[in-house]
């Protein structure tokens, strides 16, 4: 199955009853999902902040760069003890990679200290799993949030001038917006992946 990373707003992400479940709808139409990982989301926060205090020098105080410090320290522990779970499984291929090595992928583009919406959890996932072969990519965004557009929708044109043979499909999401409209915008994806399939088929 052709896989597709789906990141965004992370609200969107993960809750299915804000996307109109969307990773169901995929799956039907025979993708595999590759779903961003919450605990980024969550990292993030005290990444950024620890990342700027060492970077830029900034004057916090002692506790705070310390409870920054160590909140990174356990969510790599944390990370650890997952990944030696995951490994006994007959399907684990390699660790998940860490957030440090995921947003500094994206610092051509977005620098990764820079801490607004997604930030460059966005940019990062996107260039790590079209490295190891994800061809689809849809961005899910809460219409007018803008922090969210600038490190979405406006960073897929560098994102493709990288991986040219990449699809990028931003979908705004808003209270009156409706399955059939995301659906249409989903079915050029849809198609443009079984392209690439019955492409890839035919130089085998």
């Amino acid at each position: 199955r052709p896989t597709v990373l789906i990141v965004g707003e992370y609200l969107l992400n993960f809750h299915p009853g804000a996307n109109h479940d969307i990773e169901a709808f995929l799956e039907q139409n025979g993708f595999e999902i590759i779903e961003a990982r919450m605990s980024d989301v969550i990292q993030k926060s005290y990444f950024y902040r620890d990342m700027q205090v060492r970077e830029y020098h900034l004057h916090k105080p002692l506790q705070e760069k310390l409870w920054y410090r160590m909140a990174d320290l356990f969510f790599d522990l944390a990370h650890d003890a997952a990944d030696k779970i995951a490994s006994a499984h007959p399907l684990y291929d390699r660790p998940a990679v860490r957030l440090p090595e995921l947003v500094k992928e994206s610092d051509p583009i977005i620098h990764h200290t820079f801490d607004a919406g997604e930030g460059v959890l966005i940019p990062g996932e996107i260039l790590h799993h079209a490295a190891h072969g994800c061809r689809a990519f849809v961005i899910l965004q809460p219409f007018g949030c803008l922090p969210n557009h600038v490190v979405g929708r406006g960073i897929s044109k560098r994102l493709k001038e990288l991986y040219p043979d990449i699809q990028i499909l931003p979908l705004d999401y808003d209270p009156d917006v409706s399955f059939a409209n995301i659906e249409n915008r989903l079915q050029m994806l849809i198609m443009n992946a079984r392209e690439q399939e019955a492409e890839k088929d035919k130089t085998k």
